[in-house]
């Protein structure tokens, strides 16, 4: 049965209960019509009988005894009343002194019994206990017919049930209160099968919430409805089926970005070198599973090299731009010393190969014997050199654009002498373009401070408190916005 279906039966039901009150209030109209009616019809019938009963006497020449008439004479006046609402008749004859001689002409039932009626009753209607049954309501009539107010003359009392007048009133009312007990079970019966009717396929419906919501997710609604809970199961197992496959797809994602995760920390140093001289730490924080940014400490004919590259972009296509831009300087050994013409060479690669991507890269290389660090940058953040001693600090730069973007790009080589007590920094933007929750961005003043604060720890400590650092500033926050790479020398 469709809910549209149960609705109709339902509010049908409800209009059935909603019109009894109007039926009570229709038959209590039809109970005072009825009672106005017999109230009319009774004294005129009281009046007509005291009427009759005069004329006759007067015919009889005012013989009281020629004029006393047998009450079964009298019902045939009132023919088909009397075996129902009529119950009592009295025509009683009154002298001038009306308090003292009264003869009784009509009476019925029990023609020869003696009547009482002190006082008399007024003339008129009243409702009082009928003369057979006490316990029973009359409608009482009265009326009086006379030549003159002064002469003698003849009352005439009329008794209706009134019970019997209000029967078909009565029976209307039981019909009414059978047809409310009759409409009151249909309704209880109904609502009992429309409420099992519809909370069973609800019942099932949240056991399957339930059990999706628990990670359940082959259970399966079985239904032949047609109705709208059927609609609704089917909408349940296309959504459950829905979701069952997009978490496959995202297993399988998250199998490819494992993957693509292990691909790049092999890339990552496992180890970094021990040079005599030089202390040597980093550290690196994807915003993601799978990071844009990559390092390295390479080892050169006559020193050693830190490169640190930064792909644009996210996820597993920046991982393998980053594996790839590394797999060029490990092919190319003769350029590990020569920066400019190392990264023009990863230009002229990757140009036209990436789509809109790019990749930034710093590539500084420490010449031992010479103690100097000679450089190329393409578009990275400039290295930063300390000196722990006197606290200054200065930015290294060398002109060169992104890599990746236009061809035949000149990128210019710069060189520094070394002296112990420095401090050499190659970072991604990831640390100065970290951003709080109000919006405040790190910057360089920030990170020189904390590197003015931190100078007397070592590389290790440091790069590990910058990392901490970075995080308690970016702390209101679900994630980095970008990965964060930083490698710290310190030229002992």
């Amino acid at each position: 049965m469709r809910v549209r279906t149960r609705l109709i039966i339902s509010l049908t039901l409800i209009l059935c209960l909603a019109i009894i009150p109007l039926s009570l209030y229709l038959i209590h109209k039809f109970e005072d019509a009825i009672l106005a009616r017999a109230v009319e019809k009774g004294l005129a019938e009281s009046s007509f009988l005291a009427r009759s009963v005069l004329n006759l006497l007067l015919t009889n020449g005012g013989n009281l005894a020629a004029t006393r008439v047998d009450g079964k004479e009298i019902l045939k006046i009132f023919e088909g009343r009397q075996k129902e609402e009529l119950s009592f008749i009295l025509a009683v004859f009154l002298s001038r002194e009306k308090s003292q001689d009264r003869f009784i002409l009509v009476k019925w039932p029990g023609q020869n019994e003696p009547f009482f009626y002190d006082p008399l009753p007024t003339e008129g209607f009243y409702q009082g206990p009928c003369r057979q049954n006490q316990e029973e309501t009359c409608l009482v009539f009265t009326a009086t017919a006379g030549i003159s107010l002064d002469s003698p003359s003849v009352l005439a009392i009329l008794e209706f049930s009134q019970a019997t007048i209000l029967k078909p009133v009565q029976q209307l009312k039981q019909s009414l209160l059978y047809s409310m007990l009759v409409a009151l079970l249909a309704v209880m019966v109904v609502g009992i099968f429309l409420n099992l009717q519809m909370m069973k396929p609800l019942r099932e419906l949240e056991k399957a919430t339930q059990e999706l919501a628990g990670g359940n997710l082959n259970y399966e609604i079985k239904t032949n409805r047609k109705d709208e809970f059927g609609k609704l199961a089917q909408s349940f197992n296309s959504m459950r089926q829905a979701l069952q496959d997009y978490i496959a797809k995202l297993d399988e994602k998250y199998k490819e970005l494992s993957a693509a995760q292990s691909i790049q920390q092999a890339l990552l140093p496992v180890e970094l070198p021990q040079i005599e001289g030089y202390a040597i730490a980093a550290r690196y924080a994807p915003m993601d599973q799978v990071g844009g940014d990559i390092y390295d400490v390479m080892s050169t004919p006559h020193g050693f090299a830190v490169l640190v590259i930064d792909v644009s972009g996210h996820g597993v296509p920046a991982a393998l731009i980053t594996g790839m831009a590394k797999m060029v300087f490990v092919s190319r050994p003769e350029l590990l010393e020569r920066p400019a013409e190392m990264l023009s060479h990863l230009n002229e690669i990757f140009v036209g190969q990436i789509g809109t991507r790019f990749l930034t890269v710093v590539y500084g290389v420490f010449l031992l014997e010479k103690k100097k660090l000679i450089f190329a940058n393409g578009g990275h953040p400039d290295i930063i050199v300390q000196n722990k001693k006197t606290g200054e600090i200065a930015r290294l730069n060398a002109r060169g654009g992104m890599v990746g973007s236009f061809r035949q790009m000149v990128y210019d080589q710069g060189e520094v002498n070394l002296s112990s007590g420095q401090r050499i920094l190659f970072l991604t933007d990831g640390i100065l373009e970290c951003s709080s929750s109000d919006g405040r961005l790190y910057e360089e003043a920030r990170l020189h401070d904390f590197l003015c604060k931190h100078a007397h720890l070592s590389v290790e400590e440091t790069c590990e408190r910058l990392m901490l650092d970075i995080q308690e500033f970016h702390r209101s926050q679900t994630s980095l916005e970008d990965d964060a790479t930083v490698v710290m020398v310190d030229v002992l």
